[in-house]
């Protein structure tokens, strides 16, 4: 890096500075309850990505809804965007419970500068791409399982 701002660790891992790609939440959802996917014995929902740049960048991610009871109820695999159409992805799971789901996308893609006056967003070289914004939910992992 020639200037700027870095954010790093105490593992000395850049966190953030103007090349990172940071994941930004950018919408979230709950399926209704899932249909059976015809021959697999599983359940599939479809979940819209939405329209813009770069949706074969996107990450989905699901969870189970808070009205599963048991730990008995899985989910089984996540469809990569654009399999099941343009903007589609698949959700499959062993009961029809509802998932909720969350679709990430590369910052740059989600957040246009903010001008709120407040906060911290860093810019790439260009000056014309957020690759971060404190006014922005990032992806975190918190446990797999």
């Amino acid at each position: 890096m020639s200037y700027g701002f870095q954010v790093i660790n105490d593992n000395s891992f850049i966190q953030v500075d103007e090349k990172s790609s940071v994941y930004a939440v950018a919408f979230t959802g709950t399926t209704g309850t899932l249909a059976p996917d015809s021959g697999s014995g599983f359940y599939r929902a479809t979940v819209n990505l939405g329209s813009g740049n770069n949706l074969v960048n996107s990450l989905l991610c699901a969870r189970p809804a808070s009205t599963w009871t048991t730990s008995a109820k899985k989910i089984w695999r996540v469809g990569a965007p654009g399999v099941a159409g343009n903007n589609l992805a698949y959700i499959y799971s062993n009961t029809s419970a509802p998932v909720d789901y969350f679709v990430m996308r590369d910052m740059k893609d989600v957040v246009s500068p903010a001008g709120t006056g407040y906060g911290l967003e860093v810019y790439d070289s260009t000056g014309s791409n957020v690759v971060y914004s404190s006014n922005k939910e990032v992806g975190k992992v918190h446990q797999t399982v």
